[in-house]
């Protein structure tokens, strides 16, 4: 929050790897979810146009509560920072 107000020009860019196994990754999808709290503007580069439509139903289906973490508590914490999680899927 303090680097936004310092830079007021920042933004969150949101690397998609080719497996869109970023949107599968706890501690991922916690750092979108806090972009979009603060209100930083977020963009996404894809690994390729391509791959959006391969992984199109995987995104359609994404639910955060799905997510993996290597560590459980941590899954657990991090879906607490996310008060709407039916939103943030959607």
């Amino acid at each position: 929050e303090k680097l936004r107000k310092l830079t007021p020009s920042f933004r969150h860019l949101v690397a998609v790897d080719e497996n869109f196994e970023v949107f599968t990754r706890a501690w991922c999808i916690a750092e979108i979810a806090h972009g979009i709290d603060l209100g930083i503007p977020q963009k996404m580069q894809l690994f390729s146009f391509a791959t959006l439509f391969q992984h199109r139903s995987q995104l359609q289906a994404l639910d955060v509560r799905e997510c993996q973490t290597s560590v459980p508590r941590d899954k657990e914490r991090i879906l607490r920072m996310i008060p709407d999680k039916d939103a943030f899927n959607s």
